[in-house]
């Protein structure tokens, strides 16, 4: 027999066991599904991509069906042709515009380059010294490559990435092409998936399935809410952005805003990207300094303050329910977790799932602990 301190020992040993092997469960779950998601890319994307849109178009196939009093296959093909005029609208001014500022940016990084080297070489000769020996030696291993074998070599595995690129190109591409079909027989479909699953999981308990259903009402509930909503702010804080640093002089500052902004589709991702895009562009631009990289901030400052005081909680309210540092702790971690971009841009309707999720598994197991504590056999099997 044990006495109390071995017990307490065994019972510290088999819960670190527990933990270890849930630990390890959950790993190999979220590698498997990172891998499988992997795998099946490009056949997922599209079902992902038109789901995704489903949420954002809904609410415009109902009004348009409740309110107009047109059927709903008549108000997703009225909603379809809309998007056709409108893309095809921001195609005519915007592609053209867009163009031009990529062309003029690729034309203006040498200036840049050349204004960060002198600035570099007056405030930091050391810091420059140690750069141009990092571009001498990438060019002198380049030069050292150009014979022989590592030539061919070198050759080679630039046609198979190049292979690969468009590859991938025309697999991105033909697996796109198929949104459409698939966010039409969503938005005209009279499919109850909730009847549905119910009808199908009659082999669980009442309770059980009751839970099940709550759960997963509650996902597409956070999904909706999420995407429609943060579409929205992403849009309002590009344009905001934009606007903001057009006024500021800083060069190409519309499209860079613009660009920062909707990608904060993934929470503070456009921040990251646009501050250290665009904050550089502010400092080395001719007629740029402190002062303007200054300003540049200012403007990011004040365009996080109302989306995190005015846009959010007008919009999205408390949807969400995640302090921003578990906000970008969860993009990072579903982002590695499902191998990339699908996991950032699902990351905060996932996370948003586990804290809603959270209490009603707790009070459902401390109601099955309290009934084994309760139950007289289960005492003494205790005992």
């Amino acid at each position: 027999m044990l006495n109390l301190f071995q017990k307490k020992i065994a019972s510290y040993a088999i819960t670190a066991l527990s933990i270890t092997v849930i630990a390890a469960f959950i790993i190999l779950l979220l590698r498997a599904l990172g891998l499988f998601l992997d795998e099946f890319y490009y056949v997922l994307l599209p079902v992902f991509c038109a789901v995704i849109i489903s949420y954002i178009a809904e609410p415009a196939v109902i009004f348009m069906a409740d309110k107009l009093g047109l059927s709903k296959r008549v108000s997703v093909a009225a909603i379809f042709s809309l998007a056709i005029v409108a893309i095809a609208v921001v195609a005519a001014v915007g592609l053209p515009y867009l163009i031009e500022q990529i062309s003029n940016l690729i034309d203006n990084l040498p200036k840049l380059a050349k204004n960060a080297s002198s600035y570099f070489a007056e405030k930091a000769p050391k810091l420059r010294e140690a750069f141009q020996q990092v571009v001498s030696g990438l060019c002198g291993n380049f030069d050292a490559s150009q014979g022989g074998a590592k030539l061919a070599r070198g050759a080679t595995k630039l046609a198979a990435t190049a292979t690969a690129e468009i590859h991938n190109i025309v697999a991105l591409s033909a697996s796109l092409a198929v949104v459409p079909i698939y966010l039409y027989y969503m938005l005209v479909a009279e499919f109850d998936f909730y009847k549905w699953l119910k009808d199908r999981t009659t082999f669980l308990p009442d309770g059980a399935r009751e839970t099940l259903i709550f759960f997963i009402r509650r996902f597409s509930e956070i999904m909706q809410s999420f995407f429609r909503g943060q579409l929205l702010i992403a849009a309002i804080m590009g344009l905001l952005l934009g606007t903001g640093l057009k006024i500021a002089g800083v060069k190409f500052g519309f499209m860079l805003g613009f660009s920062a902004g909707l990608l904060n589709i993934i929470p503070y991702f456009g921040t990251i990207i646009g501050l250290g895009t665009i904050l550089p562009m502010a400092f080395f631009q001719e007629g740029g300094g402190i002062i303007l990289c200054a300003v540049a901030l200012g403007i990011f400052i004040v365009v996080q303050l109302i989306e995190g005081y005015i846009l959010t909680p007008k919009i999205m309210g408390d949807k969400t329910g995640l302090h921003p540092t578990i906000i970008i702790f969860s993009v990072f971690f579903w982002g590695t977790a499902l191998n990339g971009i699908l996991g950032m841009i699902l990351a905060i309707p996932f996370s948003a799932f586990v804290v809603a999720a959270y209490p009603t598994l707790q009070r459902w197991m401390a109601e099955k602990f309290k009934d084994k504590e309760g139950n007289p056999s289960g005492e003494s099997e205790n005992s």
